[in-house]
């Protein structure tokens, strides 16, 4: 089974911009699958690669990722 990664990309505004992330995530072996929420700024990565990898990958589409903050129920699950 995959690792899930979820993470925020705060200066993610458009389409466009989900677009490069997604292309850069999808260009590694290591991804399996890529889901983005632009509204939310939340990126989604499965694969075998590790949160540095994928936010290096983000970095060099030209974006800033930062860690997802745990909300109390993510505390619970």
């Amino acid at each position: 089974m995959a690792d899930q990664i979820i993470f925020k990309v705060n200066d993610m505004t458009c389409e466009g911009c989900a677009s490069k992330i997604r292309a850069v995530l999808e260009g590694s072996d290591l991804t399996q699958t890529v889901d983005i929420n632009v509204a939310d700024k939340e990126v989604r990565v499965s694969g075998t690669l590790s949160e540095n990898e994928a936010f290096d990958m983000v970095k060099t589409a030209g974006y800033t990722p930062s860690p997802k903050k745990k909300g109390w129920l993510d505390k619970i699950f």
